[in-house]
């Protein structure tokens, strides 16, 4: 009597924690959904009633009520640039250009804008690829040569697609493509280029992989000389994987095409292979 309400026992204690169980899951699963729907914006992927109140300059814009959207999988170039010091009036090659163009897109209309992974970002923009009377605004703006892309993991949504219109674009000598290489110079001398959208010539001496991005060094002393910078996210676009690239591209002399930041020293982020050619 006493082993059978023992098996009783035993029995009934396993139901209940196998009930716990399932239970415990489904709160851990309730949860973690939550999560990603709130982190990961492609469960809402639209907003449909956006009117734009002003275009701010090619790849930005104010939506009436006073959210800004930054467009997504881009960078048009600038209307004033930053030369390591202070911000300066004056516009990149194609800024004016790019700014006249997406107000004609979108001025004062309806847009839908749609969103990838992140919704915001650092500075509590909106980030969106921008569509107007059927036309995707971000593609329109690097297929015209007002932009150049710029993919940042994980918001990869276009990214082949702007790669391609890029390619177009340079092909066609299309807006800052048929500018670019009035603005040439050597690796030695990139920080006359800081600020601008330019071309920099020179030989890599080392490949260094970080933990999101590969580093292409033009001299020894990386906190001073010229560097190109590739996210990891865009090297399917190579067809490379990190493994392979310091073989392709070790030693190599190549020209780079984009515009030269100050990060420690002057620095070009390419997003695409139109922005290098190999030269030999």
């Amino acid at each position: 009597m006493v082993k059978k309400n023992f098996t009783v026992m035993s029995v009934f204690l396993s139901r209940r924690l196998i009930l716990l169980f399932i239970i415990i899951l489904f709160l851990f699963l309730g949860i973690e959904n939550f999560v990603q729907n709130q982190t990961h914006p492609e469960t809402e992927p639209f907003s449909l009633n956006a009117i734009v109140e002003k275009v701010v300059d090619g790849d930005t814009i104010i939506l009436k009520g006073g959210k800004k959207v930054r467009y997504l999988g881009i960078n048009a170039p600038e209307i004033r640039v930053w030369n390591g010091k202070q911000w300066v009036a004056r516009s990149q090659i194609g800024g004016e250009e790019a700014k006249k163009f997406n107000q004609r897109l979108v001025g004062g209309k309806k847009v839908i804008l749609e969103y990838d992974r992140e919704k915001l970002d650092a500075y509590n923009r909106i980030l969106a690829y921008v569509w107007a009377d059927g036309v995707l605004v971000n593609g329109e703006l690097v297929k015209r040569g007002l932009a150049l892309t710029d993919f940042r993991s994980p918001n990869l949504k276009y990214q082949k697609m702007f790669s391609d219109f890029q390619q177009e674009a340079r092909n066609f000598r299309r807006g800052i493509w048929g500018e670019i290489e009035n603005y040439s110079y050597p690796h030695w001398q990139a920080n006359k280029l800081i600020g601008e959208l330019g071309a920099v010539e020179g030989k890599i001496i080392s490949v260094n992989p970080g933990k999101e991005k590969i580093y292409f060094h033009f001299g020894k002393e990386w906190e001073k000389d010229f560097t190109v910078i590739i996210y990891k996210a865009n090297l399917t676009l190579f067809s490379l994987n990190p493994g392979e690239l310091k073989t392709y591209f070790l030693g190599k002399k190549i020209k780079v095409y984009g515009v030269v930041r100050h990060l420690e020293g002057p620095a070009i982020i390419v997003s695409a292979p139109s922005q290098i050619d190999i030269l030999q």
